[in-house]
């Protein structure tokens, strides 16, 4: 398994060459009250002028090393790369176009800039108290008791059914 300095290196010099705005990684990596394990991935973002000749060809994913399984999402108007990689390590990649840079920000509850030239990050920082949870309303924990009971129902037909499967979901 690449060390953390070979892939943290690897990141930075496939963004000079794909000639990337700005780099942010956020996830556990950024959280100094988690503890380093062999699971840790790389959530990093990969801000961007144009996303659709990046996503035309993904070829240039190679660049990270041999992929053996990967999923590809689409959030707004971010495009995700999910990947794991033959020598175990995994790489959570995330093209954002600079335009919808809040779009990212919004959504992580922290994050640690490595390249920034162009000071896009400048105006963000991370807000990890939007992610506190909260006491719920009378109202709403009436109606999260309310749904409990209705769904349970499924469950007792599902068990008699023998529909393991469904009881189980």
């Amino acid at each position: 398994m690449r060390t953390d300095q070979e892939i943290l290196g690897l990141i930075i010099e496939t963004a000079k060459k794909l000639q990337v705005n700005a780099v942010a990684l956020s996830g556990s990596r950024t959280n100094q009250k988690i503890q380093t394990d062999e699971f840790q991935d790389y959530d990093l973002v990969y801000v961007v002028d144009d996303i659709d000749n990046l996503t035309r060809d993904i070829s240039w994913l190679d660049q990270f090393g041999k992929r053996i399984i990967e999923q590809e999402v689409t959030l707004g108007h971010r495009r995700l790369y999910l990947i794991l990689f033959e020598d175990g390590n995994r790489i959570d990649l995330t093209l954002c176009p600079k335009d919808h840079i809040n779009e990212w920000v919004d959504s992580e509850a922290g994050f640690t800039v490595l390249v920034d030239e162009k000071d896009l990050f400048e105006s963000y920082s991370p807000s990890p108290q939007r992610f506190w949870i909260s006491p719920a309303s009378k109202t709403d924990f009436e109606k999260s008791c309310n749904e409990f009971w209705w769904v349970s129902a499924y469950v007792v037909k599902g068990i008699c059914r023998k529909q393991v499967i469904y009881a189980t979901d």
